[in-house]
């Protein structure tokens, strides 16, 4: 992992805004639409949860974010600003568990007022509470970094 630089705060902060535009465009029409009141309201804590709210709510997001994380090595967030996500300790791609542990950790990491996510600042390794859990590392990738006879006009 010599040759890769752990990404910042305010850099994974721009990432995670790209997601949440993202998400905020594909999914609040369908779920506007499955909503017979019509009201623009996500279901709270107390509200009585139907099959098709619990999947639209947490399974999709799930499902959809461990996809991309074990696909791309990261969100659509990460890809646009050149980050990724692997194994802390060998730089390589993070297995499932390591996924499903990461996104768990994300709701542990915000319960302290935001404490897991602010750790990132200081952190070394720029990990925030649900990397360590998970034992991942957020990398900037390098798109200038080719082997010699990889360059181009390299013959």
């Amino acid at each position: 992992m010599t040759d890769q630089e752990y990404a910042g705060f305010w850099l994974r902060s721009l990432a995670t805004g790209v997601d949440f535009t993202f998400t905020l465009i594909l999914f609040s029409g369908p779920l506007w639409l499955m909503d017979d009141t019509g009201d623009w309201e996500f279901p709270s804590a107390s509200s009585d949860l139907q099959p098709l709210d619990l999947a639209a709510h947490y399974m999709v997001p799930f499902v959809l974010t461990v996809a991309f994380w074990l696909r791309f090595l990261a969100t659509p967030g990460k890809l646009l600003t050149g980050l990724k996500i692997v194994d802390a300790e060998t730089g390589d791609r993070m297995h499932l568990r390591q996924a499903v542990l990461r996104y768990v950790g994300y709701p542990l990491a915000m319960l302290p007022m935001g404490l897991g996510i602010l750790s990132i600042a200081r952190d070394p390794k720029r990990q925030g509470w649900h990397d360590k859990l998970a034992g991942t590392v957020v990398v900037r990738v390098r798109r200038n970094n080719f082997p010699i006879d990889a360059q181009p006009g390299a013959s």
